[in-house]
């Protein structure tokens, strides 16, 4: 927002913006909601991943490491996982997306799309090797490939919507004269 935009444009910068928080709101609840399937595997879509994907390498404001910690600590929660386990897997995707923003948001959408699958890939392995360690006994690893499907699968329907809501975002570098000229 600028400081001198009128009432109707700081408005409609607002609403913009609740715009990016109500599509979160949303991926979070369906984040917790657990999807019934008739195959023997978990099977959940991370949206909370794939938006924190998103938003660390394309408008790092949108999501604070803090928003970031306490979506994790609330699905934990929720959901009835280990103590701070997403949390530090949300912010670990974040911190790792952050350092190398530069370079993976100057890649195609296919390498995007790959640089995703290894990191997610990665945080799934974490994931299921913390949860071992915790309950003494780990789970067969190839449970964990339909999880890494499905969110590769999804990836692309789910980067065109923060894509989308991306592009109604007030541009941050807008001066004040370019937006007298609309």
């Amino acid at each position: 927002m600028l400081p001198f935009s009128s009432i109707s444009e700081r408005f409609e910068d607002v609403a913009r913006y609740a715009a990016v928080y109500a599509v979160m709101l949303v991926f979070f609840i369906a984040d917790v909601i657990a999807i019934p399937n008739p195959f023997d595997w978990v099977m959940s879509i991370p949206f909370l991943v794939i938006a924190i994907y998103y938003w660390a390498l394309y408008r790092p404001t949108i999501m604070p490491a803090i928003l970031v910690f306490a979506l994790g600590f609330m699905v934990d929660i929720l959901s009835g996982a280990p103590f701070a386990l997403n949390a530090m897997i949300f912010v670990l995707l974040q911190w790792a997306v952050s350092d190398q923003r530069v370079f993976i948001a100057a890649q195609g959408f296919v390498m995007v799309w790959l640089i995703f699958g290894v990191v997610y890939s990665g945080l799934i392995i974490l994931q299921w090797f913390v949860n071992g360690l915790i309950n003494l006994s780990w789970m067969s690893v190839t449970q964990i490939f339909p999880q890494i499907a499905v969110a590769l699968i999804m990836f692309p329907l789910i980067m065109m919507i923060l894509h989308f809501i991306h592009k109604i975002l007030p541009n941050m570098k807008m001066s004040l004269s370019s937006r007298e000229l609309h």
